[in-house]
């Protein structure tokens, strides 16, 4: 049986307990809204990527190990946005396709439980939105976001 010394045993836990355990690369992530700011975030080494679409407003930040997401609040829309939301919902029921006028009937959903302040029926109602908004073709998300840029979201 081959022994090692002392001194290269010694080394040899040195060299291991100095080694990384993880290899890690940046994250990325980006974040949409409809009548918000949009967001990216780039976190480096051992940072997580978290990002939360919203129709209202979009969050980006770096989670680190084992942090769980920011917990999500009840946005608090400014009166031109509930407006622009009217006129969203309208633009998208007469824009032609399946998809966005299923997309526009669940505004409505948003708008009433943000004003009733219902945090469950929002969130309810956000999935779902973001659901559907998944299943939209390229050409009606790239609608969006010029209906978007034109009203200066």
């Amino acid at each position: 049986m081959k022994t090692r010394s002392f001194t290269s045993l010694v080394l040899t836990i040195i060299l291991c307990y100095s080694l990384p355990l993880h290899a890690y690369a940046a994250s990325t992530c980006r974040a949409s809204s409809v009548l918000g700011g949009d967001c990216t975030v780039t976190c480096p080494g051992a940072y997580t990527a978290y990002c939360d679409s919203g129709f209202f407003g979009a969050t980006c930040t770096c989670l680190a190990a084992g942090q769980l997401p920011p917990a999500r609040v009840l946005p608090s829309p400014t009166g031109q946005q509930f407006t622009d939301s009217q006129v969203f919902e309208s633009w998208a029921a007469s824009y032609g396709s399946t998809g966005m006028t299923s997309l526009s009937g669940l505004v409505d959903p948003i708008v009433t439980a943000v004003n009733a302040s219902d945090f469950a029926a929002w969130e309810s109602a956000e999935a779902a939105f973001w659901n559907q908004y998944g299943s939209l073709s390229n050409t009606e998300k790239s609608a969006i976001t010029s209906w978007k840029t034109t009203h200066g979201y």
